[in-house]
């Protein structure tokens, strides 16, 4: 997963695309789909984007873990107020 983050303000001045940051996750797990993966990639993430951590971060998560599962919860609940 990358995550690459612009500057707004510049865009809507000059049109350029300045990048602010990039946030880059890579997965060494048994599944290859992203349906199971990318919750994952999201929740190992999440506190280091727009950060600067100097060197390569490594975090070992499953899909248990409690930091996957509220991530899913986000999507349920994004899901089920769509639908209503």
């Amino acid at each position: 997963m990358i995550l690459d983050a612009y500057d707004l303000k510049k865009f809507k001045e000059s049109q350029d695309l300045i990048q602010a940051w990039k946030t880059t996750v890579t997965s060494t797990g048994s599944s290859g789909d992203l349906r199971r993966v990318f919750p994952i990639l999201v929740a190992a993430s999440k506190d280091y984007i727009a950060s600067n951590t100097k060197q390569k971060v490594e975090r070992t998560l499953n899909e248990t873990d409690k930091s996957v599962v509220e991530i899913k919860s986000v999507r349920r609940i994004s899901k089920i107020q769509e639908e209503n």
